[in-house]
């Protein structure tokens, strides 16, 4: 029989985890929107309506790249884990926001070198979302779930 209190707290923890990715992951939206319209316009290629552009495109590949991701990795931690997706999902989102972080301005090519790098990690998020959520899912007692959605009820 497993110990109620420390099952319990387990699931609390992985809830806890759970939600500090969440937040890490809409902290990074935000402050990187900002910066995409911002900075990397005059960091990258001067002040010109096209560089706005391209940093705008960089920052939007995110956006392709989460549902890729969430379909390969979801499709993925059903057969081979959850646990092993969340790893792989965070090392690769980890390894795209190291190498943005230590881009050197070097105009254009660092813009594409960017949004492939964006493109990278949001594939990554897009797998680590609906493994996060699904074994804080799981680790919740029967009793204690509410419903995710009709198909619960």
């Amino acid at each position: 029989m497993v110990n109620s209190k420390s099952y319990l707290n387990s699931a609390k923890l992985i809830a806890l985890l759970s939600a500090v990715g969440f937040t890490v992951e809409a902290y990074d939206f935000f402050a990187v929107g900002i910066i995409s319209t911002q900075i990397w316009p005059h960091l990258f290629d001067g002040s010109s309506s096209s560089a706005l552009a391209l940093s705008v495109l960089a920052y939007s590949t995110i956006l392709v790249g989460r549902p890729a991701g969430g379909v390969m990795f979801g499709h993925l931690s059903d057969k081979l884990g959850r646990k092993w997706s969340m790893f792989w999902t965070l090392t690769l989102s980890g390894f795209a926001m190291l190498m943005i972080a230590i881009m050197p301005p070097i105009g254009i090519i660092g813009l594409e070198a960017i949004a492939a790098f964006r493109f990278i990690q949001g594939f990554g998020l897009g797998g680590d979302g609906g493994s996060s959520w699904t074994l804080t899912y799981e680790y919740s007692r029967r009793f204690d779930k509410a419903p995710i959605s009709w198909l619960d009820c």
